[in-house]
Formats: C-alpha cells, sequence, structure tokens
C-alpha cells in the first residue's frame, strides 16, 4: 500500500489495525473480529458523546464524576425489585470493592446492570428519569431477560432467574489467566476506541481501568467504587506524586464516595465482567471463557443499539396482561 493511498483510509481503520496488534495473540478467539468491528460502530456512533451531551456536561466528568440521568430509587425501594433483593442475599458486598474483592463477581458488578440500563433508557426516551420511570426499567423484568437470553433479550420469554443462579455466579473464575488478560486488554481496547482520553491526564485515565485488573501492586490504576444501593462506601486509591513537587513514591488516601455510579467506563467494564460470568452459568460451566467475554460483548453492543424503551412497554404489557 503506498502512502498515498494510506492517507485515504478512514482514521477507524487505524484504529482497527491498533486494536487487531494489541490483540494479536488472541486472533484464534472466535468472533473476535466481529466484536471489534462493534466496537469501531459504537465509536462512529457516538453513544458516549450523545450521553454526556445531553447531560451538558464535558466528557472529562464522565470519568471523574458520579453521571446524574434522574433521581434515585431509595435503599428500601431498590430491596424491593426480586433480583436485586436475591441478588443482595447471595453475592458479597466487599467494603473496599474492588480493591478486597473475595469473589471474582460480586454484588456490585451486578447492580451496574442497572446503573448500565438507566444510562441507555435515559437517552431513549430523551429526558432526565422520573420515579416512574426508574420503576418500570428496574420492575418490567428486563434484568431477567438479559440475564437469561444476554444478547437475545428482545426475546421476551427470559427464564425466572433464582437464588441458584447467583450462588454459581459467587463461585464463578477465569478458565485460565490467558482469558483473565483477553478481557482486560479487550476492555482497555475498547476504552482506547471508544473514549478519547489523550485530552486527560495520567491520573484521569487511571479512573477507566477494568476492576479484574486493579490490586494494591497496581496503584497508578485507580478503579471508582461504586457503593450499591446508595451505602456509603470507601475506596483506596493511589495517586503517583511526580508532578513537579515529589518525583517518586506512591501516595495512598481513602476517599469517600456517596454514589453507586462514579465512573462510566469502569461501570461498563464491570458490566461486562457480570455479563461474562452470565454467560458461564447459563451454559452451565464454573468458569468464564473467551467465548463467554465474546457473548458478553455482543450483549453490550446490542444494549447500546437497541431502543430498549421499547421492549420495557412490551414487558410491562405483558406483565399487566398477565394479572
Amino acid at each position: 500500500m503506498s502512502l498515498e493511498d494510506s492517507e485515504s483510509l478512514p482514521v477507524n481503520y487505524y484504529f482497527k489495525k491498533k486494536i487487531e496488534w494489541s490483540l494479536k495473540e488472541f486472533d484464534h478467539v472466535k468472533d473476535l473480529d466481529d466484536v471489534l468491528c462493534q466496537i469501531i460502530k459504537l465509536k462512529e456512533l457516538r453513544f458516549h458523546y450523545k450521553l454526556t451531551d445531553k447531560l451538558q456536561i464535558d466528557r472529562r466528568s464522565s470519568i471523574l464524576r458520579p453521571l446524574k440521568v434522574g433521581i434515585h430509587l431509595t435503599r428500601e425501594e431498590l430491596q424491593k425489585v426480586p433480583l436485586i433483593k436475591i441478588g443482595s442475599e447471595n453475592l458479597n458486598d466487599p467494603f473496599l470493592y474492588p480493591y478486597f474483592k473475595k469473589d471474582l463477581i460480586n454484588f456490585p458488578d451486578f447492580y451496574f446492570l442497572y446503573k448500565f440500563l438507566e444510562a441507555v433508557y435515559f437517552l431513549n426516551i430523551g429526558h432526565f428519569l422520573k420515579k416512574e420511570d426508574l420503576e418500570k426499567l428496574y420492575f418490567c423484568r428486563l434484568d431477567e431477560n438479559i440475564i437469561s437470553n444476554l444478547d437475545d433479550f428482545e426475546d421476551l420469554s427470559g427464564l425466572e432467574i433464582t437464588s441458584e443462579f447467583f450462588v454459581k455466579l459467587k463461585h464463578l473464575d477465569w478458565e485460565n489467566k490467558e482469558t483473565d488478560t483477553f478481557f482486560n486488554q479487550l476492555n482497555r481496547a475498547r476504552i482506547d476506541m471508544i473514549y478519547d482520553f489523550t485530552e486527560f491526564s495520567d491520573i484521569d485515565y487511571s479512573g477507566s481501568m477494568t476492576p479484574s485488573g486493579i490490586g494494591l501492586d497496581r496503584p497508578n490504576l485507580q478503579m471508582s467504587a461504586f457503593p450499591p444501593l446508595h451505602k456509603r462506601a470507601y475506596v483506596l486509591s493511589g495517586i503517583p506524586i511526580n508532578r513537579g513537587v515529589i518525583n517518586y513514591g506512591i501516595f495512598f488516601s481513602i476517599l469517600p464516595y456517596g454514589s453507586p455510579y462514579f465512573n462510566f467506563p469502569a461501570t461498563e467494564n464491570a458490566f461486562l465482567l457480570f455479563l461474562a460470568g452470565c454467560s458461564a452459568v447459563n451454559s452451565d460451566r464454573d468458569v468464564i471463557n473467551e467465548n463467554d467475554v465474546i457473548k458478553a460483548y455482543k450483549t453490550y453492543y446490542k444494549l447500546l443499539t437497541t431502543n430498549i424503551s421499547g421492549i420495557v412497554d412490551k414487558l410491562l404489557e405483558e406483565k399487566f396482561m398477565s394479572r
């Protein structure tokens, strides 16, 4: 290919080649190329730009502050949501999430399903979510449809999710270290593609890393707390001190966060982990493999490109008719 030809190629061609290179050791994974094309499509659709534009905030705020797409249900109201009640009874809710996760999938990872859907629903209906909007979204059984059908969630015949499902989620692990690495690298590739963090500092960018790629041995990879159900929670954050004052050492601090929804890229990472876990349990396995990660990404893409408000209305109508 000549230089002239390369200059005429779309910018996304180079993004795709860069991502393919970063994931070259996983080119054997079935449907990976389809997922990469879907990530590029999401960049073209500008969902995340539309979200921050609609909220009238700059994109920096989407990784540094909670995204407020409407009011919040109270903790008591949330506990009336059948799956949230079952999930809270069967999944661990670590105090210093995600640094001290006892299990691979914890209650916050599951709870991000609803926070992710809130953002999508907010854009679909075109206004800030009121209490009635949240009640429709949380009680229509779309959660069960997504968990049981994943990227076929438009099929309204979702299976009933019981406590046994969450017990299986609790005991999941990665099939091997390579699968864990694949998930983390695909998350980073998605963030590189969809979010342009070149305008942000290293500390800003560190807030977008994946839950399974975090730890006290990697303090610069800051991850937000996402405390569920409006609990007061804390997150341990490590910030490199090299801003012209001290050029060495790590500063650790305990920071309180009162919101369950703090950092949208990281919310997506945790939500994708939960979807991959659902895929494994649905396949009657106790480990997450590469195909589960692909299934999670296909579900994520479809949720972002589907008007879920129509599905919510259909599910509510079906629920009303069955009474």
